[in-house]
């Protein structure tokens, strides 16, 4: 498929590659169906940053960190708990926001973060790549990566935080940016998320929030 190649074409050299394993690859077949998928993590050579390292994409290797699928969708469980339920991540945007497949009818979603929201983007991944190479820019937050570098460092362990969370009004700048490691910016915002869950349109809650 020619989005395979525009992903390749647009994948940062300069991370690590690590090799496919068989026994990730299995694991991973058990929550998602579409071989489209396995089709593309192969043609990419086993995930990566790209578009610079605004978008990630888990890898199917047997490493331990950040950047492996299983380690990364177990600390999701863990963090999240109930609001991670029956969806399976394979990458996520600047801001650590999860595209995720739902484990029953293989729909791509968006899985915020901050809320722990749920928003549907695609059927299935072959129209989720349409979906996202139509509109790069935003499902990727590349701008706001490409701003950041020019004048701070961006581990490939991190992702860009805001320090007043986008729910409750921070700005989409560079002011308001900070950089958090992983998994310490899954916690974070998964204690968040927790506690605004399911609250009403209008409804004020105090937010503890952990720095």
């Amino acid at each position: 498929m020619k989005q395979f190649k525009y992903f390749l074409d647009n994948k940062l050299k300069q991370a690590n590659a690590y090799k496919s394993n068989i026994d990730t690859v299995a694991i991973c077949k058990l929550s998602v169906k579409d071989q489209d998928y396995f089709d593309f993590i192969s043609f990419i050579e086993n995930g990566g940053f790209f578009f610079g390292q605004s978008l990630q994409i888990y890898d199917h290797s047997n490493s331990h960190g950040f950047n492996n699928i299983i380690v990364v969708n177990s600390m999701f469980k863990k963090e999240f708990n109930f609001l991670f339920k029956d969806v399976f991540s394979f990458g996520q945007d600047i801001f650590g926001n999860q595209f995720v497949f739902d484990e029953h009818n293989g729909e791509v979603s968006l899985f915020n973060i901050e809320s722990g929201q749920i928003d549907r983007l695609a059927k299935n991944f072959a129209e989720w790549m349409d979906v996202f190479v139509a509109d790069v820019e935003y499902l990727t937050g590349r701008i706001y990566e490409q701003e950041w570098k020019a004048d701070h460092e961006f581990p490939f362990d991190s992702r860009l935080q805001p320090k007043l969370p986008f729910v409750m009004g921070g700005d989409y700048s560079v002011s308001n940016f900070y950089i958090n490691s992983y998994p310490s910016y899954i916690s974070y915002n998964a204690d968040m998320a927790k506690q605004i869950y399911n609250l009403k349109d209008g409804e004020k809650i105090k937010l503890n929030i952990k720095y």
